[in-house]
Order: C-alpha cells, then structure tokens, then sequence
C-alpha cells in the first residue's frame, strides 16, 4: 500500500475526529466517537510459500523461516481507527494496517524451484518479503448501553506480498501478490470503570471463487488505561492465520500458488480519541 496513501488515510481520520470532538470528557460518553491508535507490534511469525510456473510445474513449498532462514521473530508497527457516526454512535467505520519487511540469506541444502526459476542445491540464495494488511470494515452495535458494546463487522482484508528471491548463479524471481477475502466478524468493548477499557475482535471468513481460493481467522483482544482527555494507552495480543491459493488467472488475485501466513504477537500502543 502506498505510503502518501497511508498518511493521507491517517491524517484524514484526524481532522474528521478533530471536527467533530465536543467539549466534554470522551471518556464520559462512555463510548467515544473516533479514535486512532499507533504501536510497535512484537510478533512470532510461521509461513510458507510456493509458487508455480506454466513452464516448470508446480513450485517447491517453501518454509520461509526455515528454508530461506528469515527471522521468525521481528517488531514492526501497526495502525487502528474508527469513527462512529450517527446520533447513539452505533455506527462504526474502522481500519486496521500492519505491515513487515523480512529478508534472509542461507546456502540451501535442497533444489527449490521459486516460480520459473531453479535454484540448485548449494546455492547461496538471498530473500527479501514485503507484507502488509489493510483492513476496512463496518460495524454496527446491535446491543449497547454504559458498560457494554457488543458489535457485529463486515469489510475486507486485504494483504499485499512482495518476495524477490535471488542467487549469483541462478537468477532472481520476484513476485508480488495483492489478495483480498471479504471478512465477518463481532467486536465486543467493556468499560470496566471510566478510565479502564477491555476490547475483544475476530474476523473470520473463506472464499472460493474462480479459481482462487482463501481463508482468514484474525483474533484480538486487549486492555486500554486512559489517564487522559484525549489521549490513553492499550496492550493487546493478536493472531492471524491466513490462506491464500490461487492458478493465476483468476479475477480475484493472479497468485500462481499458494501462500500460508501465520503470526501472533503483542501489541503496545498510544491511542488519540475524541
């Protein structure tokens, strides 16, 4: 995803929020009407990878931590938003974007085929992995009062792959993947008191369409301290597990292959509400 994109995106759920901030205490509402929140993400991460060739076949499935000796562990960061329109603020647009770049360097022991490129046994092979998450999804609180919100979610998760794979005495393959799976999903927040918060989220879905197949479970939940008018601060753990399979001509995703990602991790953040 484009960065001036990001920013764009960012700044924009802030002057909306900030146009719309009233006098009083958010905290008082109880629910507040926008949010952004920014953190570093501490995750432990497990994919693999295979990419097909019409020439070669099928590629070799490939353990990226393993195979290609990418870090299994790695901080990065990680963005949220919402803003809830609508006189009881039952409505609720929010974003999520996270986003990792990996690289790795091994001699490999076996042949791997990486789309249409071979590379031997003993070949001194580099890796770089891009990847990024955007989220956009509509929540509607079916039930809310003082100390309850429980909230049912539509949208779209959205994941981006850039690989590039190269070798002195093979070449270089590079791929990049953009594949979206629609999601539903409940959320659910408790004020514990006026200044603590306890959030849970899950989104889940599978769709297989036109040659392209996914699946997605990602599931949060958090606790937030908000000493502030206008600004707290949260710890959260969160788990993904995402499928993507696709033969490359499909209308979804032009993956030629499979993609198996899979992470956990803590979340510590900074959150601006109003």
């Amino acid at each position: 995803m484009p960065r001036k994109v990001l920013r764009s995106a960012c700044l924009g759920c802030l002057l909306t929020a900030a146009g719309t901030a009233q006098a009083e205490d958010p905290r008082s509402f109880p629910w507040e009407k926008a949010s952004l929140s920014i953190g570093g993400f501490v995750s432990t991460t497990n994919s693999e990878l295979q990419l097909n060739s019409e020439s070669l076949g099928v590629g070799t499935v490939i353990d990226l931590e393993n195979g290609l000796d990418m870090d299994s562990q790695f901080s990065t960061y990680r963005i949220d938003g919402f803003y809830r329109f609508g006189s009881t603020r039952r409505h609720q647009i929010e974003m999520h974007y996270y986003r990792s770049d990996r690289d790795g360097s091994r001699v490999t022991d076996q042949e791997y085929q990486i789309g249409d490129t071979v590379f031997p046994a003993g070949s001194g092979i580099t890796s770089e992995l891009d990847t990024w998450f955007f989220n956009i999804n509509y929540a509607y609180a079916f039930f809310q009062d003082d100390r309850v919100r429980l909230s049912g979610a539509v949208g779209v998760h959205t994941t981006g792959i850039k690989l590039k794979v190269s070798s002195l005495g093979s070449g270089v393959e590079e791929e990049e993947v953009t594949a979206p799976l629609p999601v539903i999903g409940v959320r659910a927040d408790i004020a514990l008191t006026e200044r603590w918060r306890l959030w849970g989220s899950t989104d889940l879905f599978y769709l297989s369409y036109d040659n392209y197949r996914g699946g997605l479970m990602d599931a949060a939940i958090g606790i937030e301290y908000l000493p502030f008018k206008h600004v707290g601060f949260g710890l959260g753990l969160n788990a993904v597990k995402y499928r993507v399979e696709g033969d490359g001509d499909g209308d979804l995703s032009d993956i030629n292959g499979e993609v198996r990602y899979d992470f956990a991790g803590a979340l510590l953040y900074m959150k601006l509400f109003f």
